[in-house]
């Protein structure tokens, strides 16, 4: 029997600083804006530790997959499931419905193995929303058990095989960071939550224990204490501004590798990391991390404010105490040595009692889930029938995902949706604005086509070139349109309010140039105007009221956030067609954000599609009245939005 892996009380210490870093960073403490790498530093250790177990149990003889899972199970399950049923009752009665939903979906998620993936098709990791996402850190726990399946398939055939695995090893790590950097310029979403882009930090601990287990390096107090400075250094430096995973990344990944490779027991090191408070730490690093988020998230939500430092404290120290509880009262029974194998670092008795236990334990956290989820968020328990219908109309774009592009190679103009396919006459061009118009507009016009053209957060900026994606993106989706001769009618739908704050006149000139560029190319412009902002999301509203109509805001202030944009309306061309949904949601007191149970938006400033099936049917009207044969008035105005206006060539029907 080969002897045991010795103990390194020096790697406790590592993850102490890691659980802490990544604690303080979601707490929202600044000083410590790269505490997110210590999610990279657990990934080095993990990879570390499990190739130091695989590759021991394979050269004995003793490894068995069965037992390999198993014993994964019991490491991570147990606490994972107490932490979900315990704050899942909170969570049923703080959260509104649209939230509790997405958080079944979360819990169906965690059990699968499967968060990364399902959170990289949600919002972004440093979004607002992500603060109130209790289980948004168990998107980690997806990459690593994912990784843990296929570590050991691949040792298998080549543990006896040492120069071509660690060739491999090194090859695949090289691929995964080249990966990263190319996908992390273009897919930053997909380059932070997947396993492709995240398994070079893993293989950089498996490159460190293949080493260690040929020809372990000398220690090395200096080089040591570089890897910790390297991580420390990280954690302060770094910011949410910080691409991650990316060549950054190398400080902490390449840090973490020095100190497992070179620390020295009895080393200043060594001794550093050993103390007894902080390896403490690092021993229920596993229970703190899994409870750090859903605490923060439910303060948040309960609060309905962001908690101030002094409460943040006060739950990052509740934090550590609820990772003791777990790591001594789930952790440690759980993986106890069993009475027959006094030497195991974890149990192998009864290892199919314990697949069943496990298997029982995602079963029950995943109907949890799947009940929340598929319920709406206990949407029928939570909301009366008039907020209910509310909250159902609040819809976006079904197709907003496939049709809307964050990015030029995201979704280059070239390859924009037609709603439905076929030969465009129509096309809607703007930010996110456009997405729900489009489709409005589509599904009004009886089969006819509408070309989407939206890009999120994308200002108006034709000629603006250079390396500025929007910008060019922009250029091509117009450049595009002039030379379509298909193309009859232009929509233009931008969130002009957002745009203009930042640089007013030289965005406003270039929404003027690129409508005047799209009548001088001779196509009918249609300018949709913003819809007004609401003061809190629809959902918000819904709950809150719930009544015949949601009062959105007053009209005063309203046009007051405007007021630029109608001080220079008379900039546009006099002959492109204007319509303000304002004179659809508003009246002269104010501004609805629904009415008998349809609501006018999704969230606080984008149209439903109901709301913009509002606008799209006056474009319909618009396009037949104003058919050479049609009865005449248009529907939009300079400055009256009730006003008729001329056009200088009539559109044709959708």
């Amino acid at each position: 029997m080969p002897p045991a892996i010795p103990y390194r009380h020096d790697i406790d210490g590592l993850r102490a600083i890691a659980v802490l870093a990544v604690i303080l960073n979601h707490a929202g403490f600044k000083a410590v804006g790269g505490g997110f790498v210590g999610v990279d530093v657990f990934f080095v250790i993990s990879g570390f530790l499990i190739t130091g177990i695989v590759l021991k149990d394979l050269k004995s003889g003793r490894f068995s997959l069965k037992s390999f899972y198993e014993r994964r199970a019991r490491r991570i399950l147990p606490a994972l499931t107490v932490m979900i049923l315990a704050i899942t009752p909170f969570a049923a009665i703080w959260m509104p419905p649209w939230e509790l939903a997405a958080y079944g979906k979360s819990i169906v998620a965690a059990a699968l193995s499967i968060s990364n993936i399902t959170f990289w098709q949600e919002a972004g990791y440093f979004a607002a929303a992500s603060q109130t996402k209790p289980l948004l850190h168990t998107w980690s726990l997806g990459v690593e058990e994912q990784f843990y399946i296929l570590l050991p398939l691949a040792l298998m055939p080549l543990v006896r095989r040492d120069r071509l695995l660690l060739a491999l090893v090194i090859a695949a790590a090289a691929l995964s960071l080249g990966l990263s950097e190319i996908l992390g310029r273009w897919r930053p979403e997909a380059n932070f939550y997947l396993l492709p882009t995240r398994a070079w930090e893993l293989l950089a601990g498996v490159l460190c224990a293949l080493i260690a287990a040929r020809a372990p390096p000398r220690p090395n107090d200096l080089l040591a204490g570089a890897g910790l400075a390297l991580v420390i250094g990280a954690i302060f430096a770094f910011d949410e501004a910080t691409p991650a995973p990316s060549l950054y990344m190398l400080a902490p990944v390449g840090g973490t590798a020095l100190v497992l490779m070179f620390t020295r027991p009895g080393g200043t090191v060594a001794s550093a990391l050993s103390w007894r408070p902080i390896a403490l730490v690092g021993l229920i690093s596993y229970s703190a991390y899994l409870w750090h988020q859903p605490i923060f998230a439910l303060a948040r939500i309960r609060l309905g404010a962001p908690p101030s430092d002094a409460v943040m404290a006060a739950l990052c120290a509740a934090t550590l105490a609820l990772g003791w509880l777990s790591w001594r009262f789930v952790e440690r029974p759980f993986r106890r040595p069993a009475p027959s194998r006094p030497d195991a670092a974890l149990p192998d008795a009864r290892p199919h009692a314990a697949l069943r236990a496990s298997a029982a334990a995602i079963a029950a956290v995943a109907l949890v889930g799947a009940v929340l989820w598929n319920s709406g968020g206990l949407l029928t328990l939570k909301a009366d029938p008039m907020q209910r219908a509310y909250l159902r109309s609040a819809a976006p774009s079904p197709l907003r995902a496939a049709c809307h592009t964050g990015g030029a190679a995201y979704l280059p103009p070239a390859r924009a949706c037609t709603l439905p396919e076929g030969a465009a006459t129509w096309a809607v061009l703007g930010d996110s604005h456009a997405v729900e118009l489009a489709y409005a507009l589509a599904q009004a016009s009886q089969g006819r086509a509408v070309r989407q053209l939206s890009f999120s957060g994308c200002a108006p900026s034709w000629h603006a070139g250079g390396a500025n994606p929007c910008a060019r993106w922009t250029d091509q989706a117009v450049r595009n349109l002039i030379d379509d001769a298909r193309i009859e009618v232009v929509v233009v739908s931008y969130r002009l309010t957002q745009h203009l704050a930042q640089r007013p006149e030289q965005v406003w000139r270039a929404y003027v140039d690129m409508i005047a560029t799209l009548r001088a190319a001779g196509k009918d412009v249609v300018v949709v105007l913003q819809a007004p902002e609401l003061p809190a999301p629809m959902r918000d509203l819904a709950m809150q009221g719930g009544g015949a109509q949601i009062q959105g805001l007053a009209r005063v202030q309203w046009e007051a956030r405007r007021s630029y944009v109608t001080a220079r309306m008379r900039d546009l061309p006099l002959d492109a067609l204007i319509i303000d949904p304002a004179a659809l949601f508003c009246d002269p007191t104010g501004c609805l954000a629904g009415r008998g149970g349809v609501s006018n938006y999704f969230d606080d400033n984008h149209m439903s599609v109901a709301g913009a099936a509002r606008v799209a049917q006056l474009l319909i009207d618009w396009g037949i009245a104003r058919t050479p044969g049609g009865s005449g008035a248009s529907a939009g105005a300079r400055h009256d939005p009730e006003a008729p206006r001329s056009n200088r060539r009539a559109p044709s029907a959708l």
